[in-house]
């Protein structure tokens, strides 16, 4: 808590799956993690993965399961 900066969220807790949210720099998706985000359930193919699933150009990073 002396220092934020050492910590970021985890953005997979557990084994459900979680409503989609940006992540930061340094806390990104990783392969195999699904999100919730339209009404639809997406799972990362990349690790590092901070771009919105279903965005324009993001075909190659989130697959619709």
């Amino acid at each position: 808590d002396v220092t934020p900066s050492l910590f970021a969220k985890v953005l997979i807790p557990d084994s459900s799956t979680p409503e989609w949210e940006q992540p930061g720099s340094t806390n990104g998706y990783s392969v195999g993690d699904r999100v919730i985000h339209g009404g639809k359930t997406w799972e990362s193919l990349v690790d590092s993965n901070v771009w919105e699933p279903g965005a324009a150009g993001s075909e190659s990073l989130w697959k619709e399961v």
